[in-house]
């Protein structure tokens, strides 16, 4: 049986850390996958436009739990580099470049305890969600996402019950 209390332990970032995958908490209900890939994609736009680090994500989920108005998201990016600049430019930044926002908590970017695209694709294919559209489901990006608008197939992860 799972402990409750564990499951839902936040795990700070560590810098000494060569973590990928984060955890954006405090994302407002009403945010879709469409709206949280656009702040992803102009992220990375900026930061390729100032460097020659490559910033790039290659999987998302953005689970929404209505309940509670509680959403929270699971990103993997492609570097450890990337998640940093990322936590420097939106850890406790407000929501308001989302339209129709106005949700009052900030933005909060802890580690996520699965890390790593093949390790997340492993733990969610195996997931049945309750959910009526696919819009609610994990997907991964191929090849990884980065903002400059190329084509990127999108894959869903998991399935609908």
């Amino acid at each position: 049986m799972h402990n409750v209390e564990n499951r839902h332990q936040i795990t700070p970032l560590n810098r000494d850390q060569d973590a990928t995958t984060i955890m954006i908490r405090n994302i407002p209900y009403n945010c879709r996958r469409k709206e949280l890939i656009g702040m992803l994609d102009d992220f990375c736009l900026t930061e390729n436009q100032k460097s020659p680090m490559p910033y790039a994500y290659d999987f998302l989920y953005l689970p929404i739990d209505f309940r509670r108005s509680r959403g929270f998201a699971f990103v993997n990016f492609t570097t450890s580099t990337a998640v940093w600049k990322f936590y420097d430019n939106m850890h406790l930044a407000n929501w308001d470049f989302l339209p129709r926002s106005k949700w009052n908590k900030s933005i909060e970017i802890v580690c996520a305890k699965i890390q790593g695209k093949e390790e997340l694709v492993k733990h969610f294919s195996k997931s049945m969600f309750e959910c009526e559209s696919d819009e609610y489901l994990p997907v991964c990006f191929s090849p990884a996402r980065d903002g400059l608008g190329q084509p990127v197939e999108l894959t869903v992860v998991g399935n609908r019950r």
